[in-house]
């Protein structure tokens, strides 16, 4: 997650979201069986927003698709995505992914 908050993030400030990472604790997982997972918000109820958000390949060698959550300022999930008809179980090394969006100046 910290490469993706600090190499991938499309949302301006993400990368205050790193002190977080170490005290995160998964609440649940997805039903389909992927990697992707909820973190734990104390209680909080706020629409989430995707912070960060990356392409690359799965450790089954998959193409992949990763977001990363927030709710309310706190980091609220990581959600793994295939982006072919194969089926990822595995999370991504942060070398095997690259930003989804390159803003290139004019």
């Amino acid at each position: 997650m910290h490469w993706l908050l600090t190499e991938s993030a499309i949302v301006d400030g993400a990368d205050a979201l790193i002190s977080q990472v170490p005290g995160l604790l998964v609440s649940g997982a997805c039903d389909c069986g992927c990697p992707s997972v909820d973190f734990f918000v104390e209680g909080l109820s706020a629409t989430a927003m995707i912070v960060a958000e990356a392409d690359g390949r799965s450790p089954e060698d998959a193409p992949v698709g990763v977001l990363l959550w927030a709710r309310a300022g706190r980091l609220s999930g990581l959600e793994v995505y295939d982006l072919s008809d194969a089926t990822t179980t595995s999370l991504p090394r942060p070398a095997a992914l690259h930003p989804a969006f390159t803003i290139s100046a004019p």
